[in-house]
């Protein structure tokens, strides 16, 4: 990997650099879903998702984060679709 004047930089973990090949790969690997499957979400997914929301750093540390959590039917008829 290489750093903005060009040299080689190690990536170590600790100093705001990734040293996980799973999590390298990981993001290589992303794409865009077009179709969700209709299965429910459980709520320890919910919540474990939160958690690591709710935990990101935002600028100046202000934490501009809403979060709705919609489960049922009648509720997703109310919002547009994306």
């Amino acid at each position: 990997m290489y750093g903005i004047d060009g040299e080689d930089v190690e990536l170590v973990a600790g100093r705001g650099a990734i040293a996980d090949d799973a999590f390298l790969e990981m993001l290589a690997g992303r794409r865009s879903v077009r179709r969700y499957r209709s299965d429910a979400v459980t709520p320890a997914t919910i919540d474990a998702l939160l958690n690591i929301a709710t935990s990101v750093p935002s600028a100046h540390n202000l934490q501009p984060l809403r979060f709705r959590i919609v489960v049922s039917d009648k509720e997703k008829l109310r919002w547009p679709a994306a």
